[in-house]
């Protein structure tokens, strides 16, 4: 009996210890998914940006292509993301979209952690 005992308190434990694993798993998995979200972010604009593309694009277009990629920034739900990214929507200006790569070049590492 006190064997039955000992090993129903040792299969609680481990039930334990498995459920505080799978919560940091999850917590790990959604890290991992905020740093992507925000590197598929900072390629998406820095890319074109650096090739020229972005140049090349009327204004008409590049709006269009931002816009595109708004919504995926809002879901990231990091205000700071959100205010930079809306700053190079309204203002277009290189400062603007230099100040959004600066914070998520500092962010991803913060968002992995």
């Amino acid at each position: 009996s006190s064997d039955l005992t000992a090993a129903q308190a040792e299969i609680q434990s481990l039930q334990s210890d498995l459920s505080a694993k799978e919560s940091d798993l999850e917590a790990a998995k959604g890290k991992l998914e905020q740093g992507k979200v925000r590197i598929e972010i900072l390629n998406a604009i820095f890319i074109p940006a650096i090739t020229g593309e972005l140049d090349r694009m009327t204004e008409a277009e590049a709006m269009n292509y931002f816009l595109e990629w708004r919504d995926k920034v809002k879901a990231v739900e990091d205000p700071t993301l959100t205010v930079k990214f809306q700053a190079v929507i309204d203002t277009g200006s290189d400062e603007a979209t230099m100040d959004l790569f600066v914070y998520l070049l500092e962010s991803i590492p913060e968002a992995l952690e």
